[in-house]
């Protein structure tokens, strides 16, 4: 009896020596058949740690997460492998399963609370399977009740380099993975935006619109009509026509780059010299009003036309109406 304990002890020792060191695979298929643990996969390394006690060693618990912080902070692609045991005579096939399957989960839960991702762990229970020490006491049945924890280190993956978008840029990089064929893209492999107005490039039809712009949904500087009508013989600026020039005014502040051309109008009602004069008032009235708002004098300039060019027929009340009238048009700079 003295002779087999002392071999318990010895094997014991040894089997605890082979979970305390690093070593490389020499043959990874060297396994039984149908032995079912994790070594059946590829892998380059595994590091072995002392069996756990299932609940009472906390300092191999902090040996585990510090090594697996150590690896992942170095680049390493690992697996954890957590397997509980049993002892040999406690309870049906079914309860010796359950307990090795609670000891497991204690550890693997410990890990966890240690910051390991639990994607990182494959838990086992194999109840009484490869049992090392003896049922002669309670002792070496005590000593199969245990957990042990191996870390694989698995082989880098390899980075495959497929451009599915011919666009320059690998997938494994590129944020714009759909680009059309043909368009030019930046560094993470999305469309150019040149002009940076939010239009990318192969869209804008305004590809170099300076800032200070706001732009429609073709990347082109935002156009806004403004005209005004005025009362027979009168430049002044009818009370009617106030929130329509507050309006423009804001318009024109979010877009400062615009400059402005203001022309005036007239019907055809009396002498064409005098139109002409009454249409470039027209046409410093206006401007004045967008002055009074905050507008930049030296943005605008003004012109007077007359009844030069009628928007509709002078035969009528309201067409006469209508040709009484101040136009801006928007001027940018490329």
């Amino acid at each position: 009896m003295k002779i087999y304990i002392i071999l318990v002890a010895l094997v014991s020792a040894i089997y605890a020596g082979t979970y305390e060191n690093n070593y490389k695979v020499l043959d990874q298929n060297n396994t039984k058949e149908n032995y079912d643990v994790l070594m059946h996969g590829k892998f380059d390394e595994i590091i072995r740690f002392k069996e756990i006690d299932f609940d009472k060693d906390i300092k191999i618990i902090n040996d585990i997460s510090s090594k697996t912080k150590e690896l992942i902070d170095d680049n390493k692609d690992i697996l954890v492998s957590v397997i509980g045991y049993t002892n040999i005579d406690k309870g049906n096939e079914t309860q010796k399963l359950d307990d090795s399957k609670a000891y497991a989960n204690n550890i693997t839960n410990k890990l966890e609370k240690k910051g390991l991702d639990k994607k990182l762990m494959i838990v086992e229970f194999r109840g009484v399977k490869d049992n090392l020490y003896s049922n002669e006491s309670t002792s070496s049945k005590n000593l199969s009740n245990r957990v042990m924890v191996a870390i694989y280190i698995l082989p880098k993956k390899e980075v495959i380099e497929i451009d599915s978008d011919n666009d320059g840029v690998f997938d494994n990089t590129d944020e714009c993975p759909d680009t059309p064929e043909g368009v030019k893209v930046d560094e993470k492999g999305c469309p150019l935006d040149t002009d940076n107005d939010g239009i990318i490039d192969h869209k804008d039809e305004c590809p170099d619109t300076p800032e200070d712009f706001s732009v429609d949904d073709v990347g082109c500087p935002m156009k806004k009509d403004l005209m005004l009508n005025f009362a027979t013989a009168s430049w002044e600026i009818l009370e009617s026509s106030n929130i329509i020039i507050e309006e423009f005014s804001e318009f024109l502040k979010r877009n400062p780059s615009y400059n402005l051309k203001i022309i005036g109008h007239t019907d055809n009602v009396g002498k064409e010299s005098n139109n002409l004069i009454l249409s470039q008032k027209r046409a410093e009235a206006l401007k004045s009003a967008l002055v009074d708002r905050g507008i930049d004098a030296t943005k605008m300039t003004t012109d007077g036309l007359g009844e030069s060019t009628p928007t509709t027929s002078n035969d009528t009340k309201d067409g006469r109406y209508k040709n009484r009238r101040t136009v801006i048009e928007l001027i940018y700079e490329k």
